[in-house]
């Protein structure tokens, strides 16, 4: 049985790669969220790459609390990927959505 912030979790994450697929984006969530990111998204007419985190955090949290073992395991990828290559999280706190470069 799946939990509910599984189920939110992945919900978001849908709607995520809708979003970029909207956009042009051949987008693919990563089943289970096992891996260190959770969206892969390649743009086929530039060949820009996105790793993305996707987080949703409840609206008492403090900015910046979801940053979690993951976040620093993407950090530390950051220097051994291409320039092309964005790695990023998106960030759903209450209401409000951020984008942050990592």
């Amino acid at each position: 049985m799946l939990g509910s912030q599984y189920r939110r979790g992945r919900s978001w994450e849908y709607e995520i790669v809708r979003r970029l697929r909207s956009d042009g984006w051949i987008a693919q969530r990563s089943a289970g969220s096992h891996s260190l990111v959770d969206i892969w998204a390649i743009h086929p007419l530039s060949g820009a790459i996105q790793l993305i985190q996707c987080k949703i955090v409840g609206k008492a949290r403090r900015v910046g609390s979801w940053r979690d073992a993951n976040w620093r395991r993407l950090v530390r990828l950051r220097g051994v990927v291409p320039e092309r290559v964005t790695i990023g999280a998106w960030v759903k706190q209450g209401s409000t959505e951020s984008l942050y470069d990592i």
